[in-house]
């Protein structure tokens, strides 16, 4: 920014000989002094010479000397006080025209601090009417629609004034009125999209959106764009003193815009009424910052046809079901369906479904590519940031090659997999042109989703190594905790798991273009994005997230990343109609492998009820299990019976959403229940066997029952209160389609890990014993078989056949799978053959010696 130097004040002698009067000197000579190289209408004679930097811009707007700046009050001051005297015909014309031009911008809500292109417009009547409309007849948008005139072609800026200037209405020309403008995209994307609505929220003083009037192309040239000033008043601290008073009258009679980094002045004697000092403003300005920044930051803006009833139409699929529903046969149930905030839901039968877009055109709009390369071919190379850049280089080249490189607002390489370099990448662009969402999305698709193999080679650095590309249609989200501490380093949250990981190597292009916007909402490049998608939720449908597809086991399908949207809290997600339906055709054909695995769970969990059921009956008969060390076994026979029956019954459950939740929290509890059992059943074996004193205090049954009720109870607890908080009261942690926990993650947390934890503990605590009960010399002289019995009938109390299923979760490999099945759901069994047979065979024994005694 440069000032002026007092060197630089011409000398006013060419001056004196027309300008007399010292206010009026003064006012010139400050215009010239921050306004150089103008025309001030005496060819050369009043023009002062300066050499604008070539990176800044001018600070003052030019002045007019032709008869219309009459009209706009945008004449130069030398010109206005020369028409003083002037004889000119059309000079004197136009001074005795009584209505002025103003600039104006053309927006609906004219105060709600909008900034914008704005135009010379009559906004007043000869007599000094005011034209403007009444907010009340603010439902008739063509009353506050600016016209052009085909006969005078005077533009006016509301319908009004330019039928109180004697213009016939058959004459003039209304301009567009289907752009809505908004702050941001996601205002735009909240508005209800009907008229009154609209009207009601843009008619508030602070309203977050607006419509924009503009002029159709073929009055393009009948209308004079201009620039807006800040309306200021002069003079409002009074602090001007007599010599200066004259700067009030001169900020009222001119239209010549002062720009300043900060504000738009109505000229210089408005901005001198705030900073009496010539150094403190400038002549010249940093490039682009005009027009208050209104087009480094563009406003979010779609096309609209506010004529057009805007309603939803209602899907009906089923009598089951409500409006805007369809119903699964296999799942019987009912569920939502829905389109992105951008698109309205509409079915006409026999049409399918459909989503249409809401705008016709978008002129400002963020998309967001996430790929993922995946190496398979090539040698090794640990030079993660070498071959970051390689792919970098392939994704501005494949940007460049299609029209795309001018849009790229970010572009970001970061290493997902260290081992297998594994890479991601996210890109970032702004279209700020008038363009179709609906095609932008195709176009997107088509470019990044058709690549199946990407080769990087670099002769300098010996690389020549091979990607599969393919895109997700699911977030990255990245950030660093510390951009100087951790150089290389950067955080970035898994789209699937959203777990946040490090990545060792990143990249970041950032682009300088300053229209890069950031906004609430950003359209994510997916095939669900455009589709009318089916909502479903963990609460009533089994759901398991694998390799960036989303597997429904009931349904016997999985569906790929870019077809379904997942929530942040992992309890909902929306998947494409048509895969929906390819779904249900694929349900009706299960597996056979499927088919097994539920006969055979079936069949195990009957042995093992049945196993249990033996076990109590055998310690009724046989023994006291309140006072004898058999409670233990009695108890957990128990715990596993109801374990085995709530869970097969609870399938009968479906009809009921709070029957089926009930039996879920049930299903939980008595599982856990009898995993924590085995755990204090071997504690209390432990306790019998261990020398350390603190272990040597027996401990009762009674207490033993309110320490397992406690941590069943409270990872119950824990996974009804998260579920509820992640879901915003909608979820209480238990799915209505299996009766059990619905979040997967849930599973893991209060489930999975506390059962391998007591799995752990419990292999330990049998180790311990163990060597316990060979050091005992009475267990040593015992025969062979003895000490295989005892160790037989500890190892069923340590529940070490649920390794055999975090086996099957981790190596996918179906053998373990069919031995956890077989052990864990014939546990009964094994208690039974552990503790029920043995106390029948040792009764028959002691009746025995009982008879050859006697």
């Amino acid at each position: 920014m440069k000032t002026p130097e007092s060197a630089d004040i011409i000398d006013a002698h060419n001056l004196t000989s027309w300008i007399s009067n010292y206010t009026t000197r003064a006012m010139l000579m400050q215009y010239l002094v921050l306004c150089p190289e103008q025309d001030m209408c005496q060819g050369q004679s009043l023009r002062r010479s300066y050499v604008f930097d070539v990176e800044m811009t001018r600070t003052c707007t030019p002045c007019d000397c032709d008869a219309s700046c009459i009209r706009k009050s945008s004449c130069c001051p030398s010109k206005h006080l020369l028409m003083e005297n002037s004889s000119d015909p059309i000079e004197q014309l136009e001074q005795n025209k009584t209505v002025s031009l103003s600039c104006s911008l053309p927006f609906l809500n004219i105060h709600s601090g909008f900034q914008g292109q704005s135009y010379w417009m009559v906004d007043s009547c000869p007599d000094g009417k005011v034209c403007i409309p009444s907010k009340s007849q603010s439902i008739n948008m063509s009353l506050f629609t600016p016209v052009t005139s085909l006969l005078t072609n005077e533009t006016y800026r509301y319908l009004q004034c330019a039928l109180c200037n004697d213009e016939h209405i058959s004459d003039l020309l209304f301009w567009k009125q289907d752009k809505i403008v908004c702050m941001s995209r996601s205002y735009l994307l909240s508005s209800v999209l009907t008229p009154d609505a609209i009207y009601q929220k843009i008619f508030d003083r602070l309203s977050p959106c607006n419509i924009l009037f503009y002029p159709l192309n073929t009055i393009r040239e009948l209308v004079t764009p201009c620039i807006s000033a800040t309306g200021v008043t002069c003079n409002q601290t009074g602090s001007l003193d007599g010599n200066s008073s004259y700067l009030i009258q001169a900020c009222k009679d001119y239209y010549l815009p002062f720009i300043t980094n900060y504000n738009t002045f109505k000229n210089i004697f408005c901005a001198l009424c705030f900073s009496m000092n010539l150094l403190e403003l400038p002549i010249e300005n940093k490039k682009d910052s005009a027009y208050g920044g209104s087009k480094d930051f563009p406003l979010f803006s779609a096309l609209i046809n506010f004529n057009q009833k805007r309603s939803v139409d209602e899907f009906h699929n089923d009598v089951e079901c409500g409006h805007g529903q369809i119903f699964h046969k296999e799942l019987k149930t009912c569920f939502a369906l829905t389109c992105e905030q951008e698109y309205e839901y509409t079915h006409h039968p026999p049409e399918p479904p459909s989503c249409q877009s809401s705008f016709s055109r978008w002129e400002e709009n963020n998309y967001e590519i996430n790929l993922i390369f995946e190496k398979i071919g090539g040698h090794n190379s640990s030079a993660f940031l070498s071959v970051g850049s390689l792919l970098q280089t392939h994704l501005e080249n494949k940007l460049l090659t299609n029209n795309l490189s001018d849009y790229l607002c970010s572009l970001n390489i970061f290493v997902l997999d260290e081992r297998t370099e594994q890479f991601g990448a996210l890109i970032e662009l702004t279209l700020n042109r008038v363009h179709s969402l609906n095609d932008m999305i195709k176009y997107l698709l088509n470019l990044f989703a058709k690549d199946k193999e990407v080769v990087l080679e670099d002769t300098y650095l010996g690389l020549n190594i091979t990607f599969s590309s393919f895109l997700i249609g699911q977030r990255f989200i990245l950030y660093e905790e510390d951009r100087y501490l951790s150089l290389f380093t950067r955080h970035y949250v898994h789209p699937i798991s959203y777990r946040t990981k490090s990545s060792l190597a990143f990249i970041n292009m950032a682009s300088t273009r300053i229209f890069c916007l950031k906004s609430l909402s950003t359209v994510v490049v997916a095939d669900w994005y455009t589709c009318p998608r089916v909502r479903i939720s963990t609460e009533n449908t089994l759901i398991s997230l694998k390799n960036y597809s989303l597997c429904l086991p009931e349904l016997n399908t999985c569906i790929p990343s870019r077809y379904f949207k997942k929530s942040t809290s992992n309890l909902q997600y929306d998947i494409c109609l048509d895969w929906f339906n390819r779904a249900q055709v694929t349900a009706s054909k299960p597996s056979a492998d499927l088919e097994e695995s539920k006969y055979l769970s079936l069949v195990c969990l009957s042995l093992s009820t049945a196993g249990s059921v033996l076990t109590i009956i055998s310690y009724i008969v046989k023994s006291n299990p309140l006072v004898s060390p058999g409670s233990h076994i009695v108890v957990l026979s128990f715990f596993i019976t109801f374990a085995n029956i709530i869970y097969t019954i609870s399938k009968f459950f479906l009809w009921s959403k709070s029957a089926c939740i009930t039996a879920g929290v049930f299903v939980h509890f008595f599982w856990l229940s009898s995993m924590f059992w085995m755990s204090l059943s071997s504690f209390k074996i432990f306790q019998t066997f261990t020398d350390i004193a603190t272990f040597r205090k027996k401990s009762k049954v009674s207490t033993l029952l309110l320490v397992n009720f406690f941590f069943c109870l409270f990872f119950i607890g824990v996974n009804i209160s998260v579920s509820f908080y992640l879901s915003g009261g909608n979820s209480f942690g238990y799915s209505t389609s299996k009766c059990y926990i619905a979040d997967p993650n849930m599973i893991l947390y209060t489930f999975a890990l506390p059962v391998g934890i007591s799995v752990i503990i419990n292999t330990f605590m049998f180790f311990v014993t163990v060597k316990k009960i060979f050091q005992k010399e009475d267990v040593r002289k015992s025969r062979e078989q003895q000490r295989v019995s005892a160790y037989f009938r500890l190892s069923t109390l340590t529940g070490a056949s649920w390794c055999f299923g975090f086996l099957a979760q981790i190596t996918h490999l179906q053998v373990f799978s069919f031995l956890h099945t077989v052990f864990s759901g014939g546990q009964g069994v094994l208690l039974y053959f552990a503790f029920g047979i043995p106390l029948w065979v040792n009764c028959k024994t002691d009746n025995k010696r009982n008879m050859s005694s006697n």
